[in-house]
């Protein structure tokens, strides 16, 4: 957890304090019912604030959506869950948004399929690159991020 998170969000990007952020929401997919297949699924967040344009820096930076089945490590933020393997490292990404709330693309195949339907799926939000100096954008935490999973 940040120290700004109650003031301003979750961080994503480099801050001022020259630390690269990366932002883990957790996700109760048990309640996908069982023998339904999964056709779509995306997530949503929206921002509060931010500084410079950390997609830009350096050029055509991507928002990458980490998605692993169960948790990254004990199901509580820690440490360790900013490096830890993914089950798929950059299973959807979001495009720049400087206002507002954005949607990530669909989930890959192998995202989808990484949904845990007995609990809970975590996904990490991260930038491919770091950004070469401060840019970075906070995700609200007061306007929940939502993920959409839809079913057949």
């Amino acid at each position: 957890m940040g120290t700004l998170e109650d003031s301003y969000g979750l961080a994503l990007g480099r801050g001022t304090d020259t630390k690269v952020n990366r932002t883990l929401l957790s996700f109760d997919t048990s309640r996908i019912p069982a023998g339904k297949e999964i056709t779509r699924a995306y997530l949503t967040v929206s921002r509060s604030s931010g500084s410079g344009d950390p997609w830009a820096s350096p050029a055509g930076n991507r928002l990458l959506v980490d998605v692993t089945t169960g948790c990254f490590g004990a199901c509580a933020v820690e440490p360790s869950d900013w490096s830890a393997a993914a089950t798929v490292p950059g299973g959807a990404q979001i495009a720049s948004f400087s206002s507002g709330s954005a949607s990530s693309t669909d989930l890959s195949a192998a995202a989808l399929a990484a949904l845990d339907r007995a609990g809970t799926t975590q996904v990490r939000i991260r930038f491919a690159s770091a950004p070469a100096s401060t840019a970075y954008l906070f995700v609200n935490q007061s306007a929940a991020a939502t993920l959409t999973v839809e079913y057949r």
